[in-house]
């Protein structure tokens, strides 16, 4: 009976973990658009080096 239930729990965290992955896969893009919404058109572009927070925010956008 352990080993079935050893099975039954991996089974689930592994679910788990792949729903999480899923999940922040989701949410990145949401995340780029709230950062791309407070920079300007340049640095929306800029990758090298690609940075979340700007310095210099526009919240007029």
């Amino acid at each position: 009976m352990k080993s079935a239930h050893k099975k039954a729990v991996l089974g689930k965290v592994i679910v788990y973990v792949i729903l999480i992955l899923i999940a922040l896969i989701m949410i990145i893009p949401f995340l780029w658009m709230l950062s791309a919404s407070i920079k300007s058109d340049r640095e929306v572009f800029q990758m090298n080096p690609f940075v979340w927070i700007p310095e210099n925010p526009k919240w007029s956008n």
